[in-house]
């Protein structure tokens, strides 16, 4: 059973080695910026996502702090989504759950809501997007 067990941690290990991490290889490029609103950053408590859509697929990853990195964005005619929600101050009861839960609203400005084209060359650490409100 142990020799099993052996077996299977080193073939999941040899099927992840070259995973994540590091410079971006292939068909994506590593991307990092700051996600803006009208030139002014996040409100305090807002959090969100950006995805980066092609015809082959997405990646979707977190934006923190109006930050975001992005280490496998698909290369190519990209289209990027972003989701980005503050609290309102309110609550409400979770109808599922019976908890209180804090209560928010998308800040996504109308005209960018069904995204941004972004073509995706190279690596890049200064890849900002301001949205327009």
């Amino acid at each position: 059973m142990r020799l099993v067990s052996l077996l299977a941690l080193t073939t999941t290990l040899s099927w992840c080695t070259g995973c994540g991490g590091g410079s971006s290889t292939g068909n994506t490029a590593h991307l990092q910026g700051q996600v803006t609103i009208g030139g002014q950053p996040l409100p305090a408590g807002a959090d969100g996502a950006i995805t980066f859509r092609t015809s082959a697929g997405a990646v979707t990853v977190p934006i923190a702090d109006g930050k975001y990195d992005s280490p496998a964005t698909p290369r190519g005619a990209v289209k990027a989504y972003f989701s980005i929600n503050k609290p309102t101050g309110k609550t409400y009861k979770s109808a599922r759950t019976g908890t209180d839960v804090a209560e928010t609203v998308s800040i996504v400005p109308a005209s960018v809501s069904k995204g941004i084209d972004v073509e995706v060359s190279s690596d890049r650490a200064d890849q900002n997007f301001d949205l327009a409100s």
